[in-house]
């Protein structure tokens, strides 16, 4: 088969993301509306761009997902058995992933924590979620810091478990969903915040940190600015 053809913009916006690389790892910010791997209707993603980036490397594995529309810190490995102690820190609850995101209204004061067992289905013909039930699989988000911007308010969240559309499906739950999310949001809400200037989902894997091989990687990515130019239309005094 003959390769896929992928853009040279989309190449030259993955290496211009890559975070952090050595022998073991290359971790990349990756942009809101790429996908993790190629699959149903999506030619190619982080990992098939990041295969053609470095021919050099025998192996490049995904060490964990992102949702296509969150942007943020991604792990890819270069060995197997650093993929494997990628997903025994996870299993272990000993990798901490840490998320921005803007949420409808302002949060109780007193949330620290959002607990709701999550079961992913698929509807006919619909795509995948999460959703909240007695007998899906244990699921716990903190709530680190939140900050009222206007009157919505920027979050930032910590990941206890994994589960596919985590933050999402429990912000729903709580009533204060993300803003710009089509599949679990508010589309009132959606709407004003696409009049700031929102064209995404306002969700960012802002830090990720794990120790590998004896030591501790930690790395960051900052807000992009597409996010913060609707923190400050939100800001801005009417």
């Amino acid at each position: 088969p003959g390769e896929m053809h992928i853009p040279e913009a989309r190449l030259a916006q993955l290496e211009s993301a890559v975070l952090f690389e050595d022998q073991h790892f290359l971790i990349v910010d990756k942009p809101a509306g790429l996908a993790c791997h190629g699959g149903t209707g999506v030619a190619y993603g982080v990992i098939e761009i990041a295969r053609r980036l470095r021919p050099g490397v025998a192996r490049l594995d995904l060490a964990h997902r992102l949702d296509r529309d969150t942007s943020g810190c991604l792990i890819l490995t270069k060995q197997v058995d650093v993929l494997r102690g990628v997903h025994e820190e996870i299993r272990e609850r000993q990798m901490e992933k840490r998320y921005v995101a803007l949420m409808h209204g302002h949060l109780p004061a007193r949330l620290t924590s959002i607990s709701a067992a999550l079961a992913s289905d698929r509807e006919q013909g619909a795509e995948k979620r999460a959703r909240v039930k007695s007998d899906g699989k244990a699921s716990q988000t903190l709530v680190e810091n939140v900050e009222a911007v206007g009157p919505h308010s920027l979050v930032s969240l910590r990941l206890v478990t994994g589960r596919m559309h985590q933050i999402r499906a429990h912000a729903q739950h709580i009533g204060h969903s993300v803003a710009g999310d089509r599949l679990y949001g508010d589309d009132d809400f959606n709407r004003a915040m696409t009049g700031h200037g929102l064209k995404r989902l306002f969700l960012h894997a802002a830090s990720i940190a794990f120790d590998s091989a004896g030591r501790h990687i930690s790395v960051a990515a900052p807000l992009p600015a597409e996010l913060v130019a609707v923190l400050d239309a939100l800001r801005a005094p009417a």
